[in-house]
């Protein structure tokens, strides 16, 4: 989650990006390049709150099925929500 549409490099919260460190260590490399990286359009994280919109459908399945307690603990939540675009 480096680029943004445009390019451009996106910046991101500090929490929001040691949650993704976090998680890229508990997700295969191929795994986070394919779904995380290459998958998610946008990451919200605000006071315990995560809500991840990714391109489609399969992706969401994806996050929320066999990645859920990954991104759970990296994110420090006990729950969240995935929005396909």
């Amino acid at each position: 989650m480096s680029h943004g549409r445009n390019g451009k490099r996106k910046t991101l919260f500090r929490p929001t990006r040691d949650a993704l460190l976090k998680l890229k260590e508990k997700m295969a490399e191929k795994d986070f390049d394919k779904y995380i990286e290459n998958g998610v359009i946008r990451v919200t994280y605000d006071e315990g709150r995560l809500m991840i919109i990714v391109k489609s459908e399969i992706y969401r399945t994806m996050l929320m099925g066999p990645f859920y307690n990954a991104i759970c603990e990296a994110f420090d939540v006990g729950h969240f929500r995935v929005v396909s675009q």
